[in-house]
């Protein structure tokens, strides 16, 4: 299912994702619905890992999902296959909630 977004293209070619993202620039829906079809379990899986609670892991998985929404242009393909950058901003919205809830943590024990 993941695979055909983990090999690598040629230059000129454009990957299953990178079509999607193209599409989801146009604000296409359906293009938004089958990313996170295709994706919202192994972005799930990383958050559950990371943050060992099944509801903050939801709720962050959504964040990710509308943050690649709002800001689908940050993909740059050129760069690499999209499921390591959408990897990416997940691992860093779920390291930024473990440090808000640190720092919240921190402000109660003083």
């Amino acid at each position: 299912m993941f695979l055909t977004a983990l090999i690598p293209t040629a230059n000129h070619e454009v990957s299953p994702d990178g079509m999607l993202v193209r599409r989801l620039l146009q604000k296409d829906v359906s293009a938004f619905e089958q990313l996170y079809d295709r994706h919202l379990h192994i972005v799930y899986g990383l958050l559950l890992r990371i943050l060992q609670q099944a509801g903050t892991a939801e709720e962050v998985a959504q964040d990710v999902f509308l943050q690649l929404w709002r800001n689908a242009g940050q993909y740059d393909e050129p760069r690499g296959p999209f499921i390591p950058w959408l990897l990416t901003l997940a691992r860093n919205r779920a390291l930024d909630t473990l440090r808000l809830k640190s720092e919240r943590q921190r402000r109660r024990e003083d």
